[in-house]
């Protein structure tokens, strides 16, 4: 940023210098010759001079650094520079116009072939200047001021050129002053806009680059943003724009506290409800004496005691950070897992040995198709609720109720099994089936305990998130680093409803504190803001070739939101 200022305050003091001899030089050809347009550009030039010496001063202060009185720095005399260097624009140039409608009624000798000459060096100088400041001029009001300036001369000088040499050949000496009229009138239309939009900066007018429609419904697109409102956006400067709106956003600590309550609501209301299912099925064992039907009851009592543990494993996630657990508590719901699909796993086996023992000692079932009614609405029962539990349980992320929900879907092929086969023993005559379907409930029993255990224990090893919102992650922190910086070494975890991500963020050497910090605020807010309740460490790092050239390690939208007007990082950038 050094080099690029220095540069500009080093072309503009050489333009001035150059001004400053090719003003000498047009003022003694124009007194020499009589040619009021060679005398009106010299006094343009001169213009030009102080124009070059407002974009300088302004260029300067805006340089400053903010102070207690001055808060937001010395930026706006930017726009002080360009409202000036159009104002001057307009005035002398109104005074050319002024002189030349005279000089049409009075016109007086003119030596053309002279006065051409000596305004042949200003098109190279002014042409020279305009060139050198038609860079900035795009993007900077002020650098625009003076490169109009310094593009109008040269238009000037080319009239006057041209008004010699129609003089010189002709005779006529009204077209001195005419060519200054329309020329001038030229300008006086090119300069009107730029005056037009230096008054309404200076009026903390919106630019004209930002649509102030879009931003309204840009904000609350965000997560969170519930509504907002007194939005302004007005000029730090004539490159940099400053924006404030009040936000209304949800109460995300009352969110997740009612997450929490709705969990906890769910983990009560299963204890009930494997209760029942329990019953169910216990009276379906009593009515037929079936060992398949008892092996399905007992499957279902750990269902009870999962229930009792969720209550207790949700209440436990639900607390808030400690002292000795600074990541929160939200791991419980994973443990509670675990125990649960150890339970399970357990409770198969014991199942399988039943079913093993049934096999050598078979017994005849009394009313049958009793006991396989009741089964079965206990397993519809099992599964309308196991439905609604990992609906809930994915939405928020909660390994407990997803872990039971699972639990209590799968108990449905076992059900389904169970009630054909306790129908096919009295059709068939073969008791020992019911000893197969033991053995066939058992076996599933492990396999699902085995699948719960492993599905519990991915988060308990902090596994990766799933590959969309790893690239979710990472589309944000490129976005809000704006080719300022690259991440690097990017780990993502989740525990519960808690995210956790970390990452390294290399930024060139010579960056300020502030703006380091300024860069990861950014990224912390936009990523607490699209993916909710997540946890963010950024570890800080140099490197010279962390400023991304143009195409470089960038996706389409990274080398966008390089070049973009409406990028958060544009100003500091260019």
């Amino acid at each position: 940023m050094a080099t690029k200022g220095m540069s500009t305050h080093t072309i503009i003091e050489g333009m001035g210098m150059g001004m400053g001899i090719t003003i000498m030089r047009q003022v003694l050809w124009g007194i020499k010759t009589n040619a009021l347009a060679l005398l009106a550009d010299a006094c343009h030039n001169f213009s030009d001079i102080l124009a070059l010496a407002a974009a300088w001063l302004g260029h300067a202060l805006s340089k400053r650094k903010p102070t207690e009185r001055f808060s937001y720095g010395m930026k706006r005399a930017t726009i002080l520079a360009s409202v000036t260097n159009a104002g001057l624009l307009l005035l002398v140039t109104g005074g050319i116009i002024w002189e030349s409608i005279i000089c049409l009624f009075h016109p007086v000798a003119v030596q053309g072939l002279s006065a051409s000459a000596a305004a042949a060096g200003g098109i190279f100088v002014n042409g020279i200047a305009a060139l050198l400041l038609m860079k900035g001029s795009k993007d900077d009001l002020n650098m625009r001021g003076a490169f109009l300036h310094m593009a109008s001369d040269a238009v000037l000088a080319v009239g006057v050129v041209v008004s010699g040499l129609l003089v010189a050949w002709t005779g006529m000496f009204f077209l001195d002053p005419l060519t200054s009229l329309i020329l001038s009138i030229v300008i006086v239309l090119a300069s009107w806009r730029m005056l037009s939009e230096s008054i309404n900066l200076a009026l903390d007018a919106a630019p004209t680059s930002i649509n102030p429609s879009e931003i309204p419904q840009t904000l609350k697109n965000l997560s969170g943003i519930i509504d907002i409102h007194h939005l302004h956006i007005w000029p730090i400067s004539t490159t940099e724009t400053a924006l404030t709106v009040h936000l209304v956003i949800e109460d995300l600590s009352k969110k997740q506290e009612a997450q929490s309550k709705q969990a906890i609501k769910f983990a009560i209301i299963c204890l009930p409800v494997s209760l029942l299912v329990l019953s169910v099925k216990a009276s379906a064992w009593f009515f037929t004496g079936s060992t398949a039907l008892f092996s399905d009851a007992l499957e279902t009592l750990a269902n009870v005691a999962a229930a009792v543990g969720a209550i207790w494993a949700v209440k436990l996630a639900a607390l808030p950070p400690d002292k000795n657990h600074p990541y929160g508590h939200a791991k419980a719901e994973a443990i509670f897992a675990i125990i649960e699909s150890s339970l399970v796993f357990v409770t198969g086996i014991v199942i399988g040995v039943l079913a093993v023992f049934e096999w050598f000692h078979p017994v005849k079932l009394e009313t049958p198709f009793l006991g396989a009614a009741l089964n079965g609405s206990a397993g519809i029962i099992n599964l309308i609720w196991g439905i609604i539990l990992v609906r809930w349980g994915r939405e928020n992320h909660s390994p407990a109720l997803l872990s039971t929900g699972n639990h209590m879907i799968s108990d449905i092929w076992a059900s389904i099994g169970l009630v054909i086969g306790v129908i096919l023993i009295p059709l068939t005559g073969w008791d020992r089936l019911d000893a197969v379907l033991s053995l066939f409930i058992g076996i599933n029993v492990v396999v699902m305990g085995a699948k719960m255990f492993w599905h519990a224990a991915h988060p308990l090893m902090d596994q990766a998130l799933p590959e969309e919102e790893q690239e979710k992650i990472d589309k944000i922190i490129w976005k809000n680093a704006c080719g300022q910086a690259k991440a690097h070494d990017l780990r993502m975890r989740r525990a519960g409803k808690d995210l956790f991500t970390e990452f390294h963020l290399a930024v060139p050497d010579e960056t300020p504190v502030w703006q380091a910090y300024d860069i990861c605020s950014r990224i912390e807010n936009a990523l607490k803001a699209e993916m909710g309740n997540i946890s963010v460490h950024i570890y800080l790092e140099p490197d010279s070739q962390a400023l991304l050239e143009k195409g470089a390690e960038a996706t389409s939208d990274q080398a966008i939101c390089q070049k973009s007007k409406n990028c958060c990082c544009y100003q500091k950038n260019t």
